[in-house]
Parts: C-alpha cells; sequence; structure tokens
C-alpha cells in the first residue's frame, strides 16, 4: 500500500512538472501567427501576388532593417499579409499593400509611431504631405526624384492603424499623383 501511495505522489509531481514546463515555454512564432485578409484594390493593368511573411522578411529593402525588426518585435507583431500589384507603366507601377498585425492596440500604435518617424527608411527622403486629405488617422509621405538617377519615379507611403493592425501602402509610378494615392488609400481604408 504503502508503495502504491509513493508511486502515485511521484506520478502526481512528474505530472504536475512537465504541465509545468509547458506552461512555461512560450507559444512559437507559428501558433501566435495572425494575418489579415487584404482587399483588392482598383489599380488597373497590375498583376497581384499575396504574401505571408514573418517580421524579418518584412525588412527586406529597409534601410536600416535591424531597427524596423526591433520595432516590429517590440510591438509584439504577430504576422504581415502583403499584396504587391505590379507590372504597370501609367499612374502605378508598383504598389504594395501590407497589413502588420499586433497583438495589441499599443503594440500596433508603437510601430506606427516608429513608420511615421522613419518613413526614409522605407521610401528614400520622405517628405509628409500634411496639408492633403486623407482619411482620419492616415499619415502619407512622398519621395520625389532627385535627377541623380534617370530610372528614378515618385513614391507615397500611406501608414495608418485600425485595432490591431497596421496598413501601409507603397505606390511609385512614372505618371503617379497624390490624388491617386490618396483614392487608393480611401478605397483601402472603407475595406478595413
Amino acid at each position: 500500500m504503502r508503495g502504491a501511495r509513493l508511486l502515485l505522489a511521484v506520478a502526481l509531481v512528474s505530472g504536475i512538472a512537465c504541465r509545468g514546463d509547458r506552461a512555461a515555454t512560450p507559444p512559437s512564432s507559428t501558433d501566435r501567427a495572425r494575418t489579415v485578409a487584404i482587399p483588392r484594390l482598383p489599380v488597373p493593368g497590375l498583376h497581384h501576388s499575396d504574401a505571408t511573411l514573418d517580421p524579418a522578411s518584412a525588412t527586406v529593402g529597409v534601410a536600416h532593417p535591424d531597427d524596423m525588426l526591433a520595432a516590429l518585435h517590440a510591438g509584439g507583431s504577430l504576422g504581415v499579409a502583403e499584396r504587391t500589384y505590379a507590372g504597370g507603366h501609367g499612374t502605378f507601377s508598383r504598389v504594395v499593400v501590407r497589413a502588420f498585425s499586433f497583438g495589441s492596440p499599443q503594440g500596433a500604435a508603437g510601430f506606427l509611431a516608429w513608420l511615421r518617424s522613419h518613413g526614409a527608411d522605407l521610401i528614400g527622403t520622405a517628405t509628409p504631405l500634411l496639408e492633403v486629405a486623407v482619411p482620419e488617422g492616415v499619415s502619407l509621405s512622398v519621395h520625389e526624384p532627385s535627377g541623380c538617377c534617370h530610372r528614378e519615379v515618385p513614391g507615397y507611403l500611406a501608414a495608418w492603424q485600425r485595432g490591431l493592425d497596421v496598413w501601409t501602402i507603397q505606390a511609385s509610378g512614372p505618371m503617379i499623383r497624390t490624388r491617386a494615392v490618396v483614392e487608393l488609400v480611401a478605397a483601402l481604408d472603407q475595406e478595413v
């Protein structure tokens, strides 16, 4: 009888200890991953592709990727959905829409603040367009060609937060105009 009690106690303690180990282990990034569906945008003549990115992949092409990665991690990034439109030569030649998902509104707000102060990391010299009417909470910046590269085209960065998600649009094209970008931002913001 004593042996059975001892065996039962050992099993109980082992079970609690094992369960405690599992509870202390943080969930893997795949367990925590969360992305949202990106609505289609009115960009005729461009084909699109979709991707789901981890935070490190979302920093490819950024001037200071380690800084952006730190901002994503600090905010508690859960995943990034991306839709890229490309192939045109008119108003838009490339449009990249991203939805950065976070575990809390505060985490999303922190990342949005980072984006707003680091637009140049994403599009080069960025001039905020403060006098342009955009949906509430949207920041819009433009990069104008400097003349150093004959293939350089204007580019825009729009960023805003809706709930747990930070939305961005990076748009460029040889004939792009602010009004077309604002219309694109408004169309997406109505859907999210």
